[in-house]
């Protein structure tokens, strides 16, 4: 059964834990029922310690230039494509960015920093409608990359601002509810591992000889009655032969006729 519900933020810096808990408290009250917190690996290391162990698939994927775009929508094993402040003008191709939706891949906006800099704000605006132009705003979600408590907004503001990003009032809402909420089911999966599921159909259970069902009971019923009207008809016909033998001893015996001699 899928346990992920609600409002989802999978965006929330790294920091020390005070400032983290302050934060996390502050989503919760907004509404919030799934906080993820950003944390950065980087894959490309080739150093001596690097092995193949150490290469997890990770959730995000930051590319830094047009190369790393393609190579994110069409083969990295990914389940957000986010940005950064020096990142955030790269164009994706439209056949990518369909490629990246059929593989279940979301691309990120991020409101908080458009709230603190006019110059972010004008990136963030740009990129939503470079999404909407290329994808029709296809599997975007709405994080918050806020540093503290203050730079918050509940779910219903980010559903308002997904209107001014190019989102529809449906794509808005899922933006924050239905894709992340999607992204962290397929993050759990990948943490059990593939596993295959067989689905029978259930046997009907044989029920025993004491039970009964409705039918059978007034079958029962009936035939008890109508056994009890045929006996209550042979007692009452047992009755009247007897009757009818006592009645004929207690006549007088006929006198027989005198024949002269």
């Amino acid at each position: 059964m899928n346990h992920i519900t609600g409002f989802t933020d999978l965006c929330i810096p790294q920091a020390n834990r005070d400032q983290l808990e302050a934060i996390i408290r502050e989503a919760i009250e907004l509404g919030f029922h799934n906080i993820a917190i950003e944390q950065e690996l980087d894959l490309t290391n080739s150093g001596p310690s690097a092995n193949k162990d150490d290469v997890v698939p990770t959730p995000y994927s930051l590319p830094t230039s047009e190369s790393g775009m393609t190579y994110a929508c069409q083969t990295m094993h990914c389940n957000i494509i986010t940005y950064r402040s020096n990142t955030i003008r790269l164009r994706p191709n439209r056949k990518f960015y369909y490629l990246a939706v059929d593989r279940n891949i979301a691309f990120e906006l991020k409101y908080a920093p458009a709230i603190l800099s006019p110059v972010e704000r004008k990136d963030t605006i740009n990129c939503a409608h470079r999404y909407h132009s290329f994808g029709k705003s296809k599997n975007v979600v709405i994080s918050s990359s806020a540093k503290n408590p203050f730079e918050l907004r509940s779910p219903y503001d980010i559903a308002n601002l997904g209107l001014i990003f190019g989102l529809s009032e449906e794509q808005s809402k899922e933006a924050i509810r239905g894709v992340p909420n999607r992204i962290l089911l397929a993050a759990e999966g990948r943490r059990f591992g593939k596993a295959g599921v067989v689905i029978t159909r259930r046997p009907k259970l044989t029920e025993d000889s004491d039970d009964y069902s409705d039918s059978e009971l007034e079958e029962d019923v009936s035939g008890s009655d109508e056994s009890e009207d045929v006996g209550s008809i042979v007692q009452a016909l047992d009755g009247m032969d007897a009757e009818e033998q006592d009645v004929e001893q207690l006549k007088p015996p006929k006198k027989k006729a005198k024949h002269e001699v």
